[in-house]
């Protein structure tokens, strides 16, 4: 459960295991407005979908949600900005 004030980075593992029992409406009703992942583990999801993961199938209904203006909010990671963001936050595994 989450704690206020804080902020969670999802991983690969946790969205697509939520992915994968169709429960990302349960994910956003606890985390909207506190969650964070990567566009790294946006692109990684996708690259499972295209190499056809069954697994990850109920993922590709749900990707638009996981964009700059969705519940969950994605990092590039790529500028120090970012990482020192990341830094910041706690992350769920």
């Amino acid at each position: 459960m989450r704690e206020s004030g804080k902020k969670y980075i999802f991983d690969t593992t946790v969205l697509s295991n939520f992915f994968l029992v169709d429960q990302m409406e349960l994910l956003k009703s606890l985390y909207q407005g506190c969650a964070w992942t990567s566009i790294q583990v946006i692109d990684e999801l996708t690259r499972g979908i295209d190499k056809g993961y069954i697994s990850l199938e109920e993922a590709e209904k749900h990707l638009a949600s996981l964009t700059p203006k969705g519940w969950l909010n994605v990092l590039s990671l790529e500028t120090p900005e970012e990482n020192r963001r990341v830094s910041a936050v706690s992350s769920i595994s």
